[in-house]
């Protein structure tokens, strides 16, 4: 079944009262713009799209992610999984579009990893999160956005541990401890 080319415009109940009208406007063209993020004509084609705000030091709500993601299969033998996907997050810039398997949120699917591998299967792809996949008869890897992030997440809950315990020290409780497993991908 091929993608309905109509449910192809981003959020289209956000129209120009919304506070997001104008950004959304600039991600829309850039859609449009770009075949890659309709997949190709006559294949079955799965659209993720995510769309976050955050009000600003002002109060205005403003966007604070975007992303836009076609995935498809194209035959061949084997078939190979393929995905072009639009991230805009202001931290980052100006918006980008990554062919699979780069994302900016999961270094560890980069170009050397054994998703290159012909034999690799995706599973499941969620953009800026999640990749599972498999070779052969065995999942092979989940690679989550946690396990990427994990010596940053570990150091921050460090942090929270060694403030939870310095509180309860003074108040003669028990000692606390958080610890983040870095091996855990889930």
């Amino acid at each position: 079944m091929a993608v309905d080319r109509r449910l192809l415009r981003p959020y289209p109940a956000i129209g120009p009262s919304h506070p997001f009208a104008a950004e959304l406007a600039h991600l829309r063209a850039q859609v449009a713009a770009d075949p890659g993020l309709a997949g190709p004509t006559g294949a079955p084609v799965v659209i993720r799209r995510r769309l976050r705000g955050r009000p600003g030091p002002d109060g205005a709500w403003a966007i604070d992610r975007f992303c836009w993601s076609a995935q498809w299969w194209e035959r061949g033998t084997p078939p190979r999984f393929r995905v072009r996907t639009l991230i805009y997050e202001p931290r980052r810039g100006e918006a980008s579009a990554f062919e699979f398997p780069a994302d900016p949120s999961l270094p560890a699917a980069a170009e050397s990893s054994p998703l290159r591998d012909p034999a690799a299967q995706v599973l499941r792809y969620i953009p800026l999160t999640r990749i599972t996949f498999r070779v052969g008869d065995r999942v092979a890897a989940d690679v989550a956005w946690i396990a990427t992030h994990a010596p940053r997440l570990d150091a921050a809950l460090a942090g929270i541990r060694r403030g939870v315990e310095a509180r309860l020290a003074g108040e003669g409780a028990e000692r606390a401890f958080c610890h983040l497993d870095a091996t855990r991908t889930t």
